[in-house]
């Protein structure tokens, strides 16, 4: 066993000693190519024509250019071209294979910013209307979300950029009927325009009368109280500054005067049309709609003899009522300008022949406003079957709008006239209450509680 284990111990250390030169050689060599390619390089890099000071600025400046020039590797196109394409696309309106080229665009951008770069919020922006074109709300939702999110990423809550992401996202908050969630951040906003922000103080009173608008919108679509009081500090905002004209001011005091109308508080608003009217403006007769959602529900219901809920909903993320959307639509949402009609009411109010001819269809009404404000004798014509005159009548008879006034300061219960049509409605202006009618119609139809 003893004279075993010494041969073992032996024939190691014979092996050490032949492994240990090989060691050293194999190292030798190695630093020795390392030496020689360095050598090399220098000598390249020496032999380079040298640039002066202004040819690098030059250089440097041609390549912070030449991102749209980038052509990538995988589509063999530029980013302008792709950007070019989704363009042409969207106008189009072939939003399906835009959506292809966007998100070809945003992996490109991708590949050369990373994932989370600001650098694509443009083409985020496109992708989300294409989205929202297609009917597929619960994209626009990650999408409008994951926008938000790269706002945070890049810039620092103080800056204003940061507050308009905010907006934003409050804003597709209000149109997914997430009302509450909408309403936080509008008083988020609010509160940093309040700040003492010198780097931004030029920027705050513009987002604060943004963020005073959109919150007035939602209360009033949504049935909470008081969407006269951020009016009202617009109208005061406004007033008092001397960055708006003769117009914005007046404007701004008619909407104020409009709301204080459909809430139904005529004491507060005649006095102010008065003072429109000492200024030469001319109050005529103005449609304002429905005071509440519930008053459009209850209309529709007594309507809606077959009482079935018409829609899909999207589930929001903070369990409230979410984005309502069908999948195939006969009918758009909402039809009927200037009064909307939800469309799948529209298409029960109609007889089957006629239901292909919206186009052709119309309504002439004539009625009184009298000087609160109501509608009376109301007289309708035209090509369309009684039971959606009768269902405008009672539309009419309980909607709100602003009377006329002479230039006396005295209230004018005047004629009122308008054709109506049942086609797609005008778009309506956030920032004019006239046509908050439309907003308000739009939701209340996308409910499935009706």
């Amino acid at each position: 066993m003893v004279r075993l284990r010494i041969r073992i111990l032996a024939k190691n250390s014979v092996v050490r000693r032949m492994a240990i030169p090989m060691i050293v050689r194999s190292i030798v060599r190695l630093v020795c190519s390392c030496l020689l390619v360095i050598t090399v390089t220098i000598a390249e890099v020496s032999a380079m024509p040298s640039q002066d000071a202004g040819d690098d600025s030059s250089a440097s400046h041609k390549a912070d250019n030449s991102i749209d020039d980038y052509v990538d590797f995988y589509s063999s196109m530029t980013i302008d071209e792709m950007r070019n394409k989704s363009l042409k696309l969207m106008a189009a309106g072939q939003y399906a294979d835009a959506v292809d080229a966007i998100q070809q665009l945003q992996s490109a951008i991708h590949r050369l910013y990373g994932v989370d770069t600001i650098e694509q919020s443009e083409s985020l922006v496109w992708l989300i209307e294409s989205y929202g074109k297609l009917n597929r709300y619960d994209l626009v939702d990650q999408q409008q979300e994951f926008l938000f999110s790269l706002a945070v990423s890049a810039f620092d809550e103080q800056d204003s950029r940061f507050q308009y992401a905010r907006l934003r996202l409050a804003n597709w908050y209000l149109r997914s009927l997430r009302y509450s969630s909408a309403l936080r951040l509008y008083d988020v906003v609010r509160e940093w325009t309040e700040k003492d922000l010198p780097a931004y103080a030029d920027e705050q009173p513009a987002i604060l009368l943004l963020s005073l608008r959109d919150e007035a919108l939602t209360r009033y679509v949504s049935g909470l109280c008081c969407a006269s009081k951020p009016l009202l500090r617009v109208h005061e905002i406004i007033s008092e500054s001397d960055d708006f004209d003769f117009e914005d001011k007046q404007k701004a005091l008619q909407n104020y005067v409009n709301i204080l109308l459909l809430e139904r508080k005529p004491v507060e608003a005649i006095p102010l049309l008065q003072s429109l009217v000492k200024a030469s403006v001319v109050v005529s007769p103005i449609l304002l709609g429905f005071s509440r959602p519930i008053d459009m529900e209850a209309s529709i219901k007594r309507f809606n003899h077959r009482s079935v809920n018409w829609v899909k909903t999207y589930s929001a993320s903070d369990h409230s009522q979410g984005m309502a959307f069908e999948s195939t639509p006969l009918f758009p949402v909402v039809m009927g300008d200037p009064l909307p009609v939800c469309g799948k009411h529209l298409q029960e109010l109609l007889r089957a022949r006629n239901r292909r001819r919206l186009a052709e269809l119309y309504v002439d009404v004539s009625m009184r406003i009298d000087k609160k404000g109501r509608a009376t004798d109301v007289k309708m014509t035209g090509n369309t079957n009684a039971r959606i005159r009768r269902y405008l009548t009672h539309v009419i008879r309980k909607s709100r709008f602003r009377p006329g006034m002479l230039a006396t300061g005295e209230l004018d219960p005047t004629r009122f006239e308008f054709r109506q049509v049942f086609t797609a409605p005008a778009p309506a202006l956030a920032r004019d209450v006239s046509s908050w009618y439309g907003v308000l119609a739009s939701h209340t139809c996308q409910l499935s509680s009706l």
